[in-house]
C-alpha cells in the first residue's frame, strides 16, 4: 500500500511511533554514555584509593622496619654482647652475664619482635669478623618460630646486601634489592627485602649489623576494604638479570587476594 492510502490516523501513529522511537533512542543514547561515564568515575576513584592506601601501607611498613632495626640497636642484648666480648674473660663487666645469657636474651628479643610483625621472616645480628658471621639469629616460617642454632649460622659475607653496606658512605639504615631468600648461598626461599641497620664501635667501625627479612609478597598485598568492588592483581616481573641464576618460576610471581589460590 502506497502512503497515499493510508488514513491520516494511521500516518499520525506512524509519524507518533517514529518520533517517540527516535526520542528513545537519543535518551538512551545519553543515558548510556552518562552510565558509562559515571561507572569509569566511580572506577578511577576506586584505583585511586586502593593505590594510595596500598602506597601508604608498603610506606608504614618500611617505617616500621627502620624503627625496629634502631629500637633493636638500643636495647640492652646488643652493647651487653660487645662488652662481654671485648672482655678477658668473656664476662659482662656490668653485671657477670656470660656471652650465652646475652645471645639468649637477643633470640627472646627477635621472637617478641616477630610474633608482631607479620610482615618479617627473620631478624638476625651479623658480626663483621669472620666474613660477616652470623651471630643469633630467629626465622618466621609458615608461622613457626624458630631460633637457629649456633651449629647452623652462617657466613653472609659474600651477599649483596652485605657488600652494599661494606660500600655505602652513609651510616643511615639500608633497604636491599629485592632478591629471593639464600641459606648456604642458595636460593631457597620467597623474594625477600632487608633493612641493615649497622653498629658502629667506639672508633667509628662498624662491627656488625641488625638485618630484618620482610617478604616482599606481604608488602604487595592490598589491604582489605569492607566495601571492595572486584579484585586486584598485582604481578612482578624481574626484567634484569640477576646476581644469582632464576628460575622462570622465580622470575614472576603472582600476588592473588586472600582466598584465593593459583589454578
Amino acid at each position: 500500500m502506497s502512503p497515499k492510502g493510508l488514513s491520516i490516523k494511521l500516518k499520525v501513529a506512524l509519524v507518533v511511533c517514529l518520533v517517540s522511537g527516535v526520542s528513545f533512542g537519543v535518551f538512551f543514547l545519553l543515558n548510556y554514555n552518562d552510565t558509562v561515564a559515571r561507572i569509569h568515575a566511580h572506577s578511577e576513584q576506586l584505583l585511586k584509593r586502593d593505590h594510595k592506601t596500598h602506597a601508604r601501607y608498603v610506606l608504614d611498613t618500611l617505617t616500621t622496619m627502620r624503627q625496629d632495626s634502631e629500637t633493636l640497636v638500643g636495647f640492652p642484648p646488643i652493647s651487653g654482647i660487645f662488652r662481654t666480648r671485648a672482655s678477658a674473660d668473656q664476662t659482662d663487666p656490668l653485671d657477670g652475664s656470660s656471652l650465652e645469657d646475652w645471645r639468649s636474651r637477643l633470640e627472646t628479643l627477635f621472637t617478641s619482635v616477630l610474633e608482631n610483625r607479620s610482615g618479617y621472616s627473620q631478624i638476625r645480628l651479623i658480626l663483621s669478623e669472620n666474613n660477616w658471621s652470623e651471630f643469633a639469629r630467629v626465622n618466621l616460617v609458615d608461622g613457626v618460630l624458630t631460633v637457629v642454632p649456633q651449629s647452623e649460622l652462617q657466613e653472609k659475607g659474600n651477599e649483596p646486601y652485605i657488600r652494599a653496606l661494606q660500600s655505602a658512605t652513609t651510616d643511615e639504615l639500608l633497604f636491599s634489592n629485592v632478591t629471593r631468600n639464600r641459606e648456604n648461598g642458595q636460593a631457597v626461599g620467597p623474594p625477600t627485602l632487608r633493612s641493615t641497620k649497622r653498629l658502629i664501635d667506639e672508633k667509628g667501625e662498624t662491627v656488625g649489623v641488625i638485618v630484618i627479612n620482610a617478604r616482599i609478597a606481604n608488602l604487595l598485598t592490598i589491604p582489605d576494604h569492607p566495601d571492595e568492588i572486584g579484585r586486584t592483581y598485582y604481578a612482578i616481573t624481574n626484567h634484569i638479570n640477576p646476581a644469582f641464576p632464576l628460575t622462570a618460576e622465580d622470575r614472576s610471581f603472582t600476588i592473588l587476594p586472600k582466598g584465593m589460590s593459583k589454578p
